[in-house]
């Protein structure tokens, strides 16, 4: 097994038992670049379903709170060595989805047919649920075609036998009220379909 194999590893089962409590205010200054495993830890989450000893699905998912997408921030102008003159220009060139809440997602399946999460052709039906059970559903999901080697830099977990998305959430309810408020105690990303569901969760402040 290699050293990369035994990286990725220790990252999930990080990941999988997170429970520290997260904001998602702005951070006061930007996180350093020599801390974005640890933000990445932080901020992702894992989660499976099993069906007769099968993994039905396996969802690892990244929310990109003002504090990660610093964190991205730094990580990408050190990997690509950009200059302080052009650092504005890269930086607007980072997809970014300020009114909306954004997630980075990989799935597998034990069946390629049902690893899709874009409407219509989707069996799973992708919420994000406050701790009092208000829902919104995701306005976009969107396959990722970034090559592997640029995902597994920036996101460790990414693999060759995952699908990475690109999935975005209103901020307001259907009324316009905020899903988010300063009461709220935790958000759920929630994939359901035929064979169950699997339940992300980031604990807030």
């Amino acid at each position: 097994m290699s050293r990369l194999t035994i990286a990725c590893l220790a990252l999930v089962a990080g990941c999988a038992g997170n429970s520290k409590i997260v904001s998602l205010a702005e951070p006061a200054i930007a996180p350093p670049v020599k801390s974005y495993v640890d933000e990445i830890k932080t901020w992702t989450r894992h989660g499976d379903m099993l069906h007769d000893f099968d993994a039905t699905i396996i969802v690892d998912a990244t929310l990109h709170s003002p504090e990660f997408r610093a964190a991205y921030i730094s990580k990408y102008l050190d990997v690509y060595k950009v200059g302080d003159n052009t650092r504005e220009i890269a930086v607007a060139g980072i997809p970014n989805a300020p009114d909306s809440y954004e997630f980075h997602v990989e799935t597998q399946t034990h069946a390629w047919e049902i690893n899709e999460l874009k409407p219509p052709k989707s069996l799973w039906r992708i919420t994000l649920i406050d701790d009092r059970g208000r829902e919104v559903t995701a306005s976009m999901v969107k396959a990722e075609k970034t090559r592997p080697e640029f995902l597994q830099i920036f996101y460790p977990y990414s693999n060759l036998w995952a699908r990475p998305w690109r999935i975005l959430f209103p901020r307001n309810l259907d009324d316009g009220t905020p899903l988010v408020t300063p009461d709220t105690k935790s958000l759920t990303l929630r994939i359901a379909g035929p064979a169950g569901n699997v339940d992300l969760l980031w604990r807030l402040k």
